[in-house]
């Protein structure tokens, strides 16, 4: 399962949810929450722009393993933006 972000733009919830920092800070951070047994939290992952990280989760309650790749991509500056 691929997940592609931009720096600084809040994803869906989701396993792998984009950029829980909401920061545009040259790297995305990747959150893991464990959604239908826990529901809070377990994990996060940060990623530098431009690069990909692969990671592997279980998928409770059940005994399986979901792959992930995250990628991080360069905010898209939108016509108004301030640099």
């Amino acid at each position: 399962m691929t997940r592609t972000c931009e720096d600084g733009v809040l994803g869906p919830v989701e396993e792998g949810q984009c950029n829980l920092d909401q920061q545009a800070n040259g790297a995305s951070m990747f959150g893991f929450f464990c959604l239908n047994v826990c529901r809070s939290l377990v994990e996060s992952v940060v990623v530098p722009v431009g690069q990909s990280r692969i990671v592997q989760r279980g998928n409770l309650p059940l005994i399986t393993v979901t792959q992930y790749i995250l990628r991080c991509g360069q905010r898209r500056r939108v016509e108004g933006d301030r640099k």
